[in-house]
């Protein structure tokens, strides 16, 4: 089941939502509109970026949370509650 995904917005002493997993503000946006269904495409006309510079920073994003595809990058940031195969 997909949990709301958190605000983006900083912390109280102004660290980023999840320090520990390193992702950068782009990188946290583009997984918050893919957790909600949008296409890189999509994601892409939302932020005003090209496709290719969202899929880049979709990868890098997963690679930086041990992530194989969207599913497991969900699980690793706690955004999907279902347990791994």
């Amino acid at each position: 089941m997909l949990g709301q995904p958190p605000t983006l917005t900083r912390r109280a002493d102004g660290r980023p939502p999840f320090p520990r997993l390193r992702l950068t503000e782009d990188q946290w946006r583009c997984l918050r509109l893919a957790a909600l269904g949008l296409t890189s495409e999509e994601i892409a006309k939302e932020i005003g970026r090209s496709r290719s510079v969202i899929r880049g920073h979709l990868e890098r994003a997963y690679r930086r949370v041990d992530a194989s595809c969207l599913v497991d990058a969900l699980r690793a940031v706690g955004w999907l509650q279902v347990p791994a195969a």
